[in-house]
């Protein structure tokens, strides 16, 4: 297959010991041959953000299973490269890959029925279990190392600049399916992913911290940290000094260990829930129930929360940060260095890259379905708008008598403003909005999510003054017309003061969505990508004189008709101040496979 032959391209070129091209080690190397001091390096990184979207798309097809059996294949054929395989070894290797094809051959490529949007939820997550979930450590790692053989004696800390987010579960542009509970349950599979993943790295890291007290102390902090984790867990304390008496650091892990089981299990009863009024429907004939159970892969679902889960559970990703670098510093301090720059480090970057929520779930929703009111003009609905979310009068009805669409709106708006609350903000930020055509199309959602508390305006003295908002509204602007006239309305929102309020919440941050399929579709790909170069360099303008810091999201699509292309040569040919060192775009469905069904081309891919 495609990616079996650039996984053997693959694996010899990362034996070389001079640096790739196009690679970390390349980059830094001809940074400090260029003479970038390290203070520079370092103001760089701390700017720097890499995000990668999936989505969805009609023609990635393939079932969940195949991903695994191919995933599988790929691992077979990568040990016959073993060298110290013996003779029998590589006979029996060679009937697990028959055996591994005969499987495929006979296994239905794709479903029988229609993929629902928690079937292509699942696919989604494939790949941060797979591959991402390996990788981003050791990314991060060969970043660290590349500054150490490029800046020598330098100290230069490597923060969090990577990061996903998702479109599979909130692209509503064009997909009625996707309703404000999908989004829920969306974000719910998310997070059921991160706790496996980290409840299944603490058991591993509580193996390896077998660390005796005899031959290691440990830190105040930690000490105190044990003492609160046994007077929490009472039971399992006992538990625990039974089995690791000596063993503080093994002791912890459990302790871990404990806490993020606890915050899977209420999750998992989350997940579970159904609406007031619902029926609770057999898992075979429940998308929902069937696609948790067959995410929690033996068949059972975790068990039903304790009464203490509540109260010891992990609420925060914070939370498990702050025991992980516990550990570490006591470790340091206590002959155990390079147990803290293992797999604690390893965990630490996991959780700053993928939090408790894997990747952010952002919503799409196309120009227009908040905005379609009154009849009026784009102006006049850009007018009112503005007065009613610079009022300190409430706009919805708390009894309702809405329209179906009104009401699956408001619900939308004050479902991202319930899950912000439980799980933070960064698991749900982020509101695109499609076929941006006027102001009204962005101050209508912002509407919304005053009314849901996400966008508080302040400006009414006191001590609520200061303005507060954890949604981003982003405008995407897609056909060739809607590139002309970007900046013209960005110039516009600029200017009304309850937009300015919204940017200052967001200490002046801007995102922008440029859309590179429907331009492709317009103007064709010369017109397109010439207009998409204008565009950017007019937004820059901008969002210069606003005072504004741009983001700039791009929308690529894997085919060259659907703005795709190497990505790494798109990224060069940006004008001036359109990256600034950030960068977000678009991971399709339809090349989402190739680019990150191995981890070691995904590695390539990021690089």
């Amino acid at each position: 297959s495609p990616q079996l032959d650039e996984r053997a391209r693959i694996h010899p070129a990362r034996a070389r010991t001079a640096p790739r091209g196009e690679s970390v080690q390349q980059a830094l190397a001809e940074a400090a041959a260029a003479g970038v001091r390290a203070d520079r390096v370092r103001e760089l990184l701390a700017a720097c953000l890499v995000e990668p979207v999936f989505t969805a798309h009609p023609t990635e097809a393939r079932r969940r299973s195949v991903l695994f059996k191919l995933r599988r294949l790929s691992d077979l054929v990568e040990q016959l490269d073993d060298p110290r395989g013996t003779a029998r070894e590589r006979a029996e290797l060679g009937d697990r890959i028959r055996e591994e094809i005969t499987s495929l051959w006979l296994t239905e490529e794709v479903r029988g029925r229609a993929p629902a949007v928690l079937d292509e939820v699942r696919n989604g997550l494939y790949y941060f279990e797979e591959s991402l979930w390996e990788l981003v450590p050791r990314l991060y790692r060969e970043v660290e190392e590349a500054l150490v053989v490029a800046y020598p004696g330098q100290d230069i800390d490597v923060p969090a600049f990577l990061r996903f987010g998702s479109w599979i579960g909130g692209d509503r542009d064009g997909h009625p399916h996707v309703t404000a509970q999908v989004t829920e349950q969306t974000l719910r599979l998310h997070r059921e992913t991160a706790f496996a993943l980290f409840e299944r790295a603490l058991a591993e890291l509580e193996r390896e911290l077998s660390v005796a007290a005899e031959t290691s102390d440990v830190s105040e902090d930690l000490a105190r940290s044990l003492e609160a984790d046994a007077q929490a867990m009472p039971e399992l304390a006992a538990s625990l000094s039974g089995h690791f008496a000596t063993e503080p650091y093994r002791r912890k892990g459990g302790f871990m260990q404990a806490r993020i089981a606890a915050a899977r299990r209420l999750n998992a009863a989350r997940l579970r829930e159904r609406r007031r009024g619902d029926a609770v429907p057999d898992v075979e004939d429940d998308p929902v129930l069937g696609q948790a159970q067959r995410l929690w892969g033996s068949g059972a679902p975790p068990e039903p929360p304790r009464p203490e889960d509540d109260r010891v559970a992990y609420a925060r990703p914070g939370e498990l940060q702050a025991d992980l670098r516990r550990l570490a510093e006591s470790l340091r301090r206590h002959r155990g260095a390079r147990l803290a720059d293992g797999l604690v480090a390893d965990l630490m970057r996991r959780v700053e890259v993928f939090g408790f929520h894997s990747a952010a779930a952002e919503v799409l929703r196309a120009a227009g379905v908040e905005a379609d009111f009154l009849a009026l003009g784009l102006a006049d609905r850009g007018r009112v708008l503005a007065r009613e979310i610079a009022s300190l009068r409430p706009l919805i009805r708390p009894q309702g008598g809405y329209s179906a669409e009104t009401t699956e709106t408001i619900a939308l708006f004050q479902t991202l403003a319930r899950l912000q609350q439980e799980l933070g903000p960064e698991a749900c930020d982020v509101f695109i909005v499609s076929m941006t055509a006027g102001v009204a199309d962005v101050l209508a959602p912002l509407l919304f999510a005053k009314e849901a508390g996400l966008f508080a305006p302040g400006g009414g003295g006191g001590a609520d003054d200061a303005p507060r908002s954890t949604l981003q509204v982003v405008p995407l602007f897609e056909t060739i017309d809607d590139l002309h006239r970007a900046a013209g309305l960005m110039r516009e929102l600029f200017a009304l003061p309850v937009y300015a309020r919204q940017l200052q919440a967001w200490n002046g941050r801007q995102q922008i969505m440029l859309g590179y399929s429907d331009s492709n579709k317009d103007g064709g790909f010369v017109t397109a990508n010439w207009e998409l170069y204008r565009a950017q360099r007019a937004l820059v303008d901008a969002c210069r004189e606003a005072g504004a810091t741009l983001l700039l999201f791009h929308g690529r699509g894997g085919a060259i008709g659907r703005g795709g292309g190497p990505t790494g040569r798109a990224i060069m040919a940006q004008p001036p101040g359109a990256l600034n060192g950030r960068l977000r775009l678009t991971e399709q469905g339809e090349v989402a496979f190739a680019r990150y069904a191995h981890p070691g081309i995904a590695h390539r891919h990021l690089e």
